[in-house]
C-alpha cells in the first residue's frame, strides 16, 4: 500500500478501546514503524487517531506529532449532538416494535411513555438505552412505567444495579468469571467461560470423566445444571466470531464486555465487594487500576491449576487450551502474589517442560498412569514428576531434580513419601540421598 501512487489515509478510532497490552505491545509499535517509514522515505502517507486521553497512547502520540500523525483526544458530550438523539429514537423504534415487546400486552400509551422516559434519561448513549431494554422486555406495561421512573442515569450506576442482582450464592463464582476475562492474555472463548464458570459451581471428583459443554451461550452440560453467566449478567457480555486457528476450522466464539467501560467499572474501587477477600490490600488509590488487573492475572492462573489438579481435567478441554498458549503471560504476574506457587507455576512456564508431558496426553491420561496424590500444593508437581518417570528422559529428569530444590517447595516434598519416592525413582542423587 505504501508503494502506490496515491495519496493514503489511515484512520483508527478508540484506540483507548484496545486491551492496553495490545496496544502497547503491537498497535503503538506498529505506527511507530509507519512514522519511521514515511520520515525515512518521505511516503506520502497520513495516519489519523481518535481517542480518550489515555497517558501512554498521548505520551506516543506526542513524539510522533509533526510526522504525518495526528491523534484527536475528545470528551464528546453526545447529549448535545442531535443526529445522536433521533439514532437513539430510531433504536427505541426498532426495538420497542420488535418481537421481544410484541407479546407483553403494552399499550400505545404505555409504548409512547416509556420510548419518552428513555429518551429524556440516555443522554443520547445507545447503550445506556441498549441495557434498559434488556430489563424491560420482562415488564407488563405498568410495570415498565413505574420502573422507567428509577431507572439509572449512569453506566456505571446501571452496572452497579446489574451486580447487585447477583444472589450471593453465586457472586463469587460470577466474579472469578469476570476477573479470569480480564486477566486473560487471549481472549476466552465461550467454552472455556463455561468451563470457569462449571468449575467454581461443582466438584468435577463427582462428575463423569467428560461433560459435554454445548456451544450455545446457556454452557449447560447433559450432567449438570449451570446456571446462565450471560443470565445473571444481563447485557455485560458478549460473544464475538474469533480467528481460526487452522483451515478448515470452525471459528470460536469469544467472549467480550459489551464496552470497554465495563472493565473500567469492575477494576474500580466502586467493585470491591466483587473481588476476592483480599483485593482491599492490593488497591490504592494510585495503583488500583494495575494491581487489580495483576490480581485477575493471579485468579485465571489459580483457576487454571486447579483445573489442572482435578481428576476429571478432560472435563474442561478448552481451559486447558488456554492454559497451554497464554500460561507464561498469566504466571510473570501471578509469581509476586502467590510465591508459594511459584514452583509448580514455574514448571508450566518453561516452554520447554512441555516436551515430556503434551496437552492431549494430560486431558486424556489413564487414572493407572497417574494415581491421586494428596491434595496439597505439590499434587500438580508430582503428577509431573510420575510422567517425567514414564518418559525417561535424563533432560527432564535434572530439570524437575532443579525444580524440587526450590526453597519453597523442598520442604513440602521433603514430607511427602509418595513423591520422595518417586523422586528417587528417577536415578542416583546425592542431594536426596
Amino acid at each position: 500500500m505504501l508503494d502506490t501512487p496515491v495519496k493514503k489515509f489511515l484512520v483508527i478510532d478508540a484506540i483507548d478501546e484496545c486491551r492496553k497490552n495490545e496496544r502497547s505491545d503491537s498497535l503503538l509499535p506498529f505506527l511507530q514503524e509507519l512514522s519511521r517509514e514515511m520520515r525515512q522515505h518521505k511516503r506520502d502517507f497520513r495516519i489519523f487517531a481518535t481517542s480518550r486521553p489515555e497517558p501512554d497512547i498521548k505520551q506516543l502520540f506526542d513524539t510522533l506529532d509533526g510526522n504525518g500523525v495526528a491523534l484527536v483526544t475528545q470528551h464528546l458530550q453526545l447529549g448535545e449532538q442531535p443526529e445522536h438523539r433521533v439514532t437513539v429514537a430510531a433504536l427505541i423504534d426498532a426495538e420497542l416494535g420488535g418481537p421481544r415487546f410484541s407479546g407483553l400486552g403494552w399499550s400505545n400509551e404505555d409504548f409512547c411513555y416509556v420510548k419518552q422516559m428513555l429518551l429524556l434519561k440516555s443522554n443520547s448513549m445507545i447503550l445506556w438505552v441498549h441495557l434498559q431494554l434488556q430489563e424491560l422486555d420482562q415488564c407488563t406495561g405498568h410495570e415498565a412505567r413505574e420502573m422507567v421512573l428509577t431507572l439509572p442515569l449512569s453506566l456505571d450506576q446501571t452496572y452497579e444495579r446489574i451486580m447487585s442482582r447477583i444472589a450471593p450464592r453465586r457472586r463469587r463464582a460470577v466474579r472469578t468469571v469476570l476477573e479470569c476475562i480480564i486477566g486473560a492474555s487471549e481472549t476466552l472463548s465461550l467454552e472455556a467461560v463455561a468451563e470457569i464458570f462449571l468449575l467454581q459451581l461443582s466438584d468435577l471428583n463427582t462428575c463423569p470423566p467428560y461433560l459435554p459443554l454445548g456451544s450455545t451461550r446457556n454452557g449447560h452440560s447433559a450432567n449438570m445444571e449451570t446456571p446462565d453467566i450471560f443470565k445473571l449478567l444481563p447485557g455485560l457480555l458478549t460473544t464475538r466470531e474469533g480467528f481460526r486457528r487452522r483451515k478448515g476450522e470452525k471459528a470460536p466464539q469469544e467472549v467480550h464486555f459489551i464496552h470497554f467501560t465495563v472493565q473500567e467499572y469492575l477494576l474500580s474501587k466502586q467493585t470491591e465487594s466483587y473481588l476476592p477477600e483480599h483485593a482491599q490490600e492490593i488497591l490504592t488509590p494510585h495503583t488500583k487500576f494495575g494491581a487489580s488487573s495483576d490480581k485477575a492475572c493471579v485468579t485465571l492462573s489459580i483457576v487454571l491449576l486447579t483445573a489442572l489438579d482435578q481428576r476429571n481435567i478432560a472435563a474442561l478441554p478448552h481451559l486447558a487450551r488456554h492454559a497451554q498458549s497464554s500460561w507464561l503471560w498469566i504466571a510473570e504476574r501471578a509469581l509476586p502474589w502467590y510465591p508459594s506457587i511459584a514452583p509448580a507455576l514455574a514448571h508450566f512456564l518453561d516452554p520447554g517442560s512441555c516436551s515430556f508431558l503434551s496437552w492431549e496426553q494430560w486431558r486424556f491420561r489413564k487414572d493407572d498412569q497417574l494415581p491421586n496424590l494428596p491434595e496439597s500444593p505439590s499434587s500438580t508437581l508430582g503428577r509431573l514428576i510420575q510422567c517425567a518417570v514414564g518418559m525417561g528422559s535424563t533432560d527432564e529428569v535434572e530439570r524437575i531434580l532443579a525444580l524440587v530444590n526450590h526453597p519453597n517447595y523442598k520442604a513440602h516434598i521433603q514430607r511427602s513419601s509418595l513423591i520422595y519416592y518417586q523422586i528417587t525413582k528417577l536415578g542416583p542423587h546425592n542431594e536426596w540421598e
